[in-house]
């Protein structure tokens, strides 16, 4: 059963009549002055708010209703209500006139001379058609949202995992960072101690061979611990931009449920969008040369300075 809003003029009050008899005949709900009105109503509220309840409008059109400010009206305000192909809209025309150009863009049935309860019986016809076109779109719908949820669900709990195996994998990274500083800080302090035991005579070229492998190895160990502090960060990095797409996910999934029967494919495309609009990895950043390779250069160079000396 449709709800079907009928706009007429109150001089075509007895056609509108017999018009909506043959409506309820079918089954349907005609909506209009004579089924909405009664004494002390807001007349002008009860029919606007019908005209926006309605599944259907049919507009029976003569020369009357052309006339009529009240019937223009209500056609400006179907033909936006009827955008989309939310609603059907029914031009009938009554009278000897041509179609209004104001309703060319929908195909009218032609009533003059005929009764009314035979154009009652077409346009029910039309209404089952487009009842049946609607309900196979909503079905459709129905699956579209049950997908895109599923999808959406399946993105959050991916970006979930990534986030944390990040983080995971950032706070492991600054953590063998700090060990490698621990180390080099020990290293470093167990070298002085060395270096100031006067129990302990070693030959000059010892001395420079052990103060090289000191230096290379402290070197090592604070390169390392740099590197390290720059892949956690890269690491962190990734983690945020997890957080990020799921907070954009949401915001998709919140404009998908308040507007999701009035959007477009490319409206919904536009809600996600930006979900992964940075496809830049941090990694990339990471320059080689954090480990400050130039460090064994430098020992090297030292290294053949102290044995050319001592072969001098």
């Amino acid at each position: 059963m449709a709800r079907v809003f009928i706009s007429h003029s109150s001089r075509n009050k007895k056609y509108a009549d017999e018009f909506a008899q043959g409506l309820a005949e079918f089954g349907h709900q005609p909506l209009y002055d004579a089924t909405l009105l009664s004494p002390g109503s807001d007349w002008n509220k009860i029919l606007e708010q019908a005209l926006d309840d309605a599944d259907v409008i049919v507009f029976l059109i003569s020369q009357e209703s052309m006339d009529s400010s009240w019937v223009l009206n209500e056609i400006g305000r179907a033909k936006a209500l009827a955008s989309g192909g939310r609603k059907l809209l029914i031009p009938v025309i009554i009278d000897d006139i041509p179609v209004p150009d104001i309703l060319r863009q929908w195909l009218a049935l032609m009533g003059r001379g005929r009764p009314p309860r035979e154009i009652a019986g077409e346009v029910a016809l039309t209404i089952s058609n487009f009842e049946g076109r609607r309900e196979h779109q909503e079905t459709r719908l129905r699956e579209v949202e049950q997908d895109l949820s599923k999808f959406v669900d399946d993105a959050i709990d991916t970006q979930k995992t990534e986030g944390k195996n990040n983080k995971r994998a950032a706070y492991l990274c600054y953590g063998g960072g700090a060990l490698a500083l621990v180390a080099g800080l020990i290293l470093t302090v167990e070298a002085l101690q060395r270096a100031m035991n006067p129990q302990i005579v070693l030959e000059p070229s010892r001395v420079i061979a052990a103060g090289i492998a000191n230096i290379v190895a402290i070197g090592f160990l604070g390169a390392l611990a740099k590197y390290g502090y720059s892949l956690g960060k890269s690491f962190m990095s990734e983690a945020l931009k997890s957080a990020d797409r799921i907070h954009a996910i949401h915001f998709g999934q919140f404009y998908l449920k308040a507007y999701g029967s009035r959007l477009k494919p490319e409206e919904v495309r536009e809600a996600f969008a930006n979900w992964n609009i940075d496809r830049g990895s941090t990694f990339s950043m990471l320059n080689s040369a954090e480990i400050d390779p130039q460090i064994i250069s430098v020992a090297g160079q030292l290294v053949a300075a102290g044995f050319g000396k001592k072969g001098d």
